[in-house]
């Protein structure tokens, strides 16, 4: 299962994008919390806000194609393609 990502606001100051779990460490609450206060759009604890991503702001494609063709690449420059 992939993690739920939300965007975090701090007496509505943007503070970063966190799942579920590393909000629970840092503000000291339950997992669930962020899911039921951006689901009902309400502030948790008079200062944070959260807004739910659909999917993680990342893209690795990019970056492993390039890995991808360093390292076929590198069998080919030393004939190890066993």
């Amino acid at each position: 299962m992939k993690p739920v990502y939300y965007h975090t606001y701090d007496k509505g100051e943007y503070i970063g994008t966190y799942s579920a779990i590393e909000l629970s460490t840092m503000i000291h609450c339950s997992t669930s919390v962020p899911h039921h206060y951006a689901e009902n759009g309400t502030i948790y604890k008079g200062r944070y806000f959260f807004r739910r991503l659909k999917e993680p702001e990342v893209d690795f494609r990019k970056e492993w194609d390039e890995i991808r063709l360093k390292i076929l690449k590198s069998i080919k420059k030393t004939g190890d393609g066993a």
